[in-house]
């Protein structure tokens, strides 16, 4: 039997950025998919993104999102 271990800080941030990065991923797949590629800018795309989450300082995330953005494209 494997002993209970309970979840550290640092568990807790890390399962938390994970979904961040899936939420974040999903709407940046949902921006792109209702939108002409050949018009939209990486720069309108991270101003969507960040209009999602107002309450949120995702400008940390900007890397993460144009990454995401080259993937789904």
């Amino acid at each position: 039997m494997v002993p209970y271990r309970r979840k550290s800080a640092i568990d807790i941030r890390i399962s938390r950025s994970l979904k961040q990065n899936s939420e974040i991923r999903k709407a940046v797949e949902k921006i792109l998919k209702g939108a002409d590629l050949e018009v939209i800018t990486m720069k309108a795309v991270c101003v969507k993104v960040y209009s999602l989450y107002p309450d949120f300082d995702l400008s940390d995330r900007k890397a993460f999102i144009k990454e995401t953005v080259k993937k789904v494209k």
